[in-house]
């Protein structure tokens, strides 16, 4: 599967992600994973690094780049919430102030 038909898959199936994760101990995750190509390895940080940032069993330096793309997709979102958030602070202020 190619990282886009991962992340399809994933975003289409969501409850597969908790299957996963509770499937295998870290070890059997950790053999699984080295069983796979380099380049399915990349399809599933790319495609799926949802599920591979959170996967107990896999090197750290796998989690930690899957984390790094949770965090790049989110961070618009985290963003917009923020300002939202401030937006109202002021808003409310400046009615609390007669305004």
């Amino acid at each position: 599967m190619s990282e886009t038909d991962i992340a399809t898959l994933l975003a289409a199936h969501p409850e597969l992600i908790d299957k996963l994760l509770t499937a295998q101990t870290p070890e059997q995750t950790a053999a699984w994973w080295q069983s796979l190509t380099l380049d399915q390895q990349h399809a599933l940080v790319l495609g799926g690094s949802t599920l591979i940032g959170a996967l107990d069993g896999l090197p750290p330096a796998i989690r930690v780049a899957a984390n790094r793309i949770n965090a790049a997709n989110q961070l618009p979102d985290l963003e917009r919430r923020q300002f939202t958030a401030d937006f109202n602070h002021l808003v409310s202020i400046w009615s609390l102030e007669g305004h």
